[in-house]
């Protein structure tokens, strides 16, 4: 699985205040992907499956 860490940026570095497991809108668990690309909280991924379909994940 795919895990999502949300960190906090402090004087001495980066603390982890958040983990999420990253699922596809049907609720499947992402395993495997290629090329992420993040822009704000969208994360923006293609699976070895489906290489011409492109998956957009939501941060909360």
């Amino acid at each position: 699985m795919s895990t999502l860490h949300q960190v906090q940026l402090a004087e001495d570095g980066a603390v982890v205040v958040g983990r999420q497991e990253l699922v596809f809108p049907n609720g499947d668990p992402v395993r495997r992907y290629a090329r992420p690309v993040c822009r704000g909280p969208h994360i923006y991924l293609r699976t070895l499956r489906t290489l011409r379909q492109w998956w957009v994940l939501t941060a909360s």
